[in-house]
């Protein structure tokens, strides 16, 4: 658990630092971008490595809402610009 905690502190550090870099850069999301990122990462979380996965969902999704017609999950355009 405590090496659980320390990874995620690690990389919530590495996601502030890239932050800060990417507020500087000139790297957007294109919409030929988003099919292959998404086929990517549904492999990450349907076949790797399974400590992972949680880390890899919480770095994108910040928020989960559910209604009777629909799930709708989002999360920072940083960190998507940034994977």
């Amino acid at each position: 658990m405590a090496h659980n905690k320390a990874r995620k502190a690690a990389l919530e550090t590495d996601v502030q630092s890239l932050e800060r870099q990417l507020a500087t850069s000139k790297i957007r999301i294109t919409d030929e971008m988003i099919a292959p990122f998404g086929d990517k990462m549904a492999h990450t979380l349907r076949d790797g490595n399974n400590r992972f996965r949680s880390e890899y969902v919480h770095l994108f999704v910040d928020r989960v809402e559910l209604s009777s017609h629909e799930i709708r999950i989002s999360g920072t355009k940083i960190a998507l610009e940034r994977a």
